[in-house]
């Protein structure tokens, strides 16, 4: 049976020290931990998923400013405005050109990886029906080219634009995501280390007791009292009564009451 009394002093308090500080490392332990992931999740959506976000936002702006400068051409046939529209479409694609190039440097998720390759493959239709409203609007063929922007061209642009949709919307979901378990490791990790601090301080203070309970108990009473009864003992003085409980034979109170006795 385990007997709390039979161990030393020093032994005592160094156990009972020991096990609070295991538990306060523990808990800063665990804290850091937490910390560390909930700071994944935040690097994630800085360094990952937002910018995927505006860069997918900047493929769309550029689209757009392409399908602008074809209407215009459409709409004005003046040589020199239609170069102008031109040089836009060029200067767009090569931005989106750029953007794209950049997320697929940066990308390891294969679900990210598949959807920018599908947006690739849209964004390849969409520049060949370009090049073929281009070549239509350039001979002058304004109701063909009209017709072809209706009926052919604007569902490979609905389909283009689809596609970065859906990337965008998976980007979006991750940040969402990346939020809630950065929540919940909060969540979990102040459950954790408040229940971790509840139980050092319990057994911080029930070691403490059982410490002192052993202490009181093997001196018979009161460390100060105890000292009062040797300190006048050894002086001469056996008539300091000394209080002993009743059926305690083995503290130092009751050794120190039989010594007064004896040498009285």
């Amino acid at each position: 049976m385990f007997d709390f009394s039979s161990w030393r002093v020093r032994t005592r308090l160094t156990v009972g020290f020991g096990v609070v500080c295991v538990l306060l490392v523990v808990s800063v332990l665990m804290g850091l931990m937490a910390m560390g992931r909930i700071g994944t999740n935040l690097q994630s959506v800085v360094s990952d998923h937002l910018p995927r976000i505006v860069a997918s936002a900047n493929v769309l702006t550029q689209t757009d400013a392409i399908a602008v400068a074809l209407r215009n051409m459409m709409l004005n046939p003046d040589a020199a405005d239609r170069e102008r529209q031109v040089q836009v479409i060029s200067q767009s694609r090569q931005e989106i050109t750029k953007q794209l190039d950049a997320l697929n440097k940066t990308l390891t998720d294969p679900k990210v990886h598949a959807l920018l390759q599908k947006v690739q493959e849209q964004r390849a239709l969409y520049l060949a029906g370009q090049e073929e409203l281009l070549g239509l609007i350039k001979s002058d063929q304004t109701d063909q080219s009209r017709d072809y922007l209706a009926n052919k061209l604007r569902p490979v642009l609905a389909s283009y634009k689809t596609a970065i949709g859906t990337l965008v919307e998976y980007e979006k979901n991750a940040i969402v995501q990346a939020g809630t378990d950065a929540q919940q490791t909060a969540n979990s990790a102040r459950t954790t280390l408040l229940g971790l601090g509840i139980a050092a301080l319990l057994l911080a203070a029930a070691l403490g007791w059982l410490t002192t309970r052993s202490l009181v108990r093997e001196l018979g009473g009161e460390p100060r009292t105890a000292a009062d009864v040797a300190r006048a003992v050894a002086g001469g003085d056996f008539t300091q009564p000394i209080a002993v409980k009743d059926g305690d034979t083995t503290s130092l109170m009751a050794q120190l009451a039989a010594m007064k006795d004896g040498l009285a």
